[in-house]
């Protein structure tokens, strides 16, 4: 492993993007046909990598590209138009994976659009997104606490709005080629936790659902959580022309705190019941 080396001579990579820069300015073509040997003019590269290392073939000749081989037969170096680029594909691996390492844990974060904007370390796992907008259309999942449901439901929040430019460099995108918005209803409910009574956790989902209605509209018949979901998803859909993304995060939080109660937990379900079923 060589990790840990710069560019020397005239090039410093400090970042993946100067890496990017450096690679991009040289001829793929070329690249390509690294094993075989180009000369400067009254420069020969040496077939003993430690005979050159430390000194760049310099030619104002233009626009040649000189491979430097280990002796190993393998390329650990370029001299592009006399300027050496030392284990620049080494370097640049070398610096991602330090990039990485510096990033900040995303704690407590659960809002996809937030880890990519600050720079919080993601693991990767867009591909599976995909997968699962495309292949499923109801889908319940359940798992232990702190598992990242909450994350996966921003990101797919992110993805059926079509917010590409938060996926630039993730899985996703070679496989998504379409981007279409849809509208989406993302809804929280453990924002309703803490209710102590079926008709207090009917008003906070009445109130949950206020921010979508003034976007959609609202019709006088629907007094209750789920005949306003249901005309929500209706009115969206006819606005939009598009089908609608329903997202609903902490599907059983109301019920959790009253679990001891079974009076209450009965009268708490039948709301719940209601609201999910259309």
């Amino acid at each position: 492993m060589y990790c840990g080396l710069v560019v020397r001579v005239d090039v410093r990579v400090k970042s993946v993007d100067m890496a990017d820069t450096v690679l991009s300015s040289l001829p793929s073509d070329e690249i390509q046909k690294c094993k075989v040997k180009q000369f400067l003019s009254k420069h020969e590269v040496s077939s003993n990598f430690s005979a050159v290392s430390n000194k760049a073939p310099r030619q104002p000749e233009n626009r040649q590209l000189v491979c430097l081989h280990g002796n190993d037969n393998k390329v650990r170096a370029f001299s592009w138009n006399g300027v050496e680029i030392c284990y620049l594909c080494m370097v640049k691996q070398n610096l991602m994976i330090m990039e990485q390492m510096m990033r900040k844990y995303p704690v407590g974060i659960q809002t996809f659009s937030e880890i990519i904007r600050e720079g919080y370390l993601y693991v990767d796992k867009t591909d599976l997104v995909w997968q699962l907008a495309h292949y499923a259309k109801f889908v319940f999942m359940s798992r232990p606490r702190r598992f990242g449901k909450s994350l996966l439901t921003s990101t797919l929040e992110s993805y059926f709005k079509g917010d590409r430019e938060l996926f630039k460099g993730l899985k996703i995108m070679s496989l998504e080629k379409e981007w279409t918005q849809y509208p989406v209803i993302h809804l929280d409910l453990s924002v309703a936790k803490g209710q102590d009574s079926a008709k207090d956790l009917r008003e906070t989902l009445m109130w949950m659902l206020e921010p979508l209605a003034s976007i959609y509209g609202r019709n006088e018949t629907e007094t209750t959580p789920g005949k306003l979901l249901t005309g929500l998803i209706h009115r969206a859909k006819e606005k939009t022309g598009r089908q609608v993304a329903v997202i609903i995060d902490e599907y059983d939080a109301p019920l959790l705190d009253v679990l001891h109660s079974q009076e209450t937990l009965d009268a708490m379900r039948k709301v719940m019941q209601e609201f999910y079923v259309p």
